[in-house]
This record gives structure tokens, sequence and C-alpha cells, in this order.
């Protein structure tokens, strides 16, 4: 039965769920002498200009962080490999699909994201920054860099689980790549974009221009200078009315220009998050 399926290292690729600019997601087995071990999710970074190289020497670092991070939203079972020079980051199989796949289904088949449901989902990802901020790692504290979704998944049961965390400095290379752009700048701050350095308050930024396209439908404009207007203009893609004024000082708070002008944090941004959330008007 295995001879049926491709193979990466100790992994047999069950089915192949996602493909995107940073590489493919499979869903696999790890196997040994016994049979599978388990059922994970193996995230192989083999798009056009990933940096392996640079991928690859920060698995120690990923797999410490793994290692350290104790949340339900952040992905367990961590685990680092390579095979014919790709790099890959393998984590436990929860029943969920990539937050990516889920944007582009909504877009594509014109089936808009309740409002309640957008903000909920933005909240547990919000839990995944603020536990790992409690964390401190090569004496600073746990950011994530390239909160992209392709690199988080949308379970079954509302909640949201994070992978990626350790690897943000080396996937901000991809930033150059030029066919890469429409899928992968509109979830970065101007100034990353321009310094390639990760932050809290970029972090924040990728936060609301998630939590834009979930409720818009669109992602934000990869050109930084056309998103102003987007987020000025922006309607919601479930009743097609513009965004409530509430919701709209959320995103402009997030997506502000100009890094001073955002929250200080993932977990400031889920407090505001969470007025909106169980205040009343929104509560799922």
């Amino acid at each position: 039965m295995a001879d049926s399926y491709r193979v990466f290292a100790s992994y047999l690729l069950f089915a192949q769920v996602l493909e995107d600019p940073l590489g493919h997601l499979y869903r696999a087995g790890e196997f040994g002498p016994g049979g599978v071990r388990r059922i994970a999710w193996l995230r192989v970074f083999d798009g056009p200009g990933v940096p392996a190289e640079s991928l690859s020497a920060a698995f120690d670092r990923v797999r410490t962080i793994g290692e350290a991070v104790q949340s339900t939203n952040v992905a367990h079972g961590v685990a680092c490999l390579a095979s014919d020079s790709f790099p890959a980051l393998a984590c436990d199989h929860v029943a969920s699909q990539p937050l990516g796949l889920v944007l582009d289904r909504v877009q594509s088949e014109q089936f808009p994201v309740p409002v309640d449901n957008a903000l909920l989902i933005l909240e547990k990802i919000s839990l995944s920054h603020s536990a790992c901020m409690s964390v401190e790692i090569d004496g600073g504290r746990v950011l994530h860099g390239f909160l992209h979704p392709g690199l988080i998944f949308v379970t079954y049961d509302g909640e949201c689980v994070v992978s990626g965390f350790g690897f943000g400095d080396e996937l901000l290379a991809t930033v150059d790549i030029r066919d890469s752009a429409e899928a992968i700048h509109p979830y970065l701050a101007p100034e990353v974009l321009l310094s390639r350095t990760p932050s809290r308050r970029g972090d924040v930024y990728s936060l609301g221009a998630i939590l834009f396209q979930l409720l818009t439908g669109s992602p934000l404009p990869a050109d930084p200078e056309e998103r102003v207007a987007a987020i000025e203009t922006a309607h919601m893609a479930y009743d097609e009315e513009p965004v409530p004024d509430d919701i709209k000082t959320l995103l402009s708070r997030s997506l502000a220009e100009r890094p001073q002008e955002r929250f200080s944090s993932a977990s400031d941004f889920k407090k505001e998050l969470d007025r909106l959330l169980y205040g009343g008007a929104y509560s799922p």
C-alpha cells in the first residue's frame, strides 16, 4: 500500500492540500519500523526562491520554540527535516483546513465569512501570539514575523492553529521574489517589506491584514501605497455594507501606516478585539 504514496524523508505523502509561493502542504504519515507513527501536516518549503539553506539553519530555533510554547493555538509536535535539499516543517495533524485554502475558496465561490466568525478566527490567531510572547528565546520574546494564511490552520470546531514560529526572519527573504508579491506582500507591514525585520507591531499589521480579507473577501493591495484607500472604502463581503465603524476603528489602528500608531502587540490587539467579539453585537 505504501508504494502508492510519494515519500519525503520519513513521511508518506497522503494528499497535497495546498500549493502556494512557499511550496506545498501535505497531509502525511510519519512512519517507522512499526508502521505509521502519527498523521501530520507537512509543509515542504520548495517554492521558487524560498531560502532553503537559511531555513535549514533555523531548525534548532524552531524546535526550541515548539518545545517551549504550550498553547492549543500553536502547532504541536513540531519536527524539522529535509529531503533533496528542501527543508520542511511537520506538526501534529488536526481536523482542519489551511486558512490560505479557505480564503481562496471564499473569494472564488463568493461565499463570505460572517463577521462573528471572522472576529473569532482572529481572536484564536492572536492567542497564539500571546502565548509565544510569554516565552524568551535567545534573549528576546518570540515573534512570528511572517504571519501568512498558508501557515495557519482553521479547525472544524472553531479553533486556529498557527505554525512557522521561528522561521519569520528567513521567510521574509521571499518578499524579493517578484512572482510571489501578490500572494505574500498583502500580509506584511510596509516597514517590514522595506527592512525585512520582524517586529511586534509588524505582527499586529499581519493580524489586521488577515481580518481585512476575512471581512471584505479580498486581500489588501500588494502595493502599500494603495492600502489607505482600500481600508477607507472597505465593504463587508457578507452584506456588501460599509465596514461598521467599531470594526473599522480596529482595522485602522492595526493597519496604521506608521508602526507607533498601531497596537503595541498582539495581546493589546486581542483586548480590543474581545470588546467587540463579546460585547454583544458580534457575539458568536
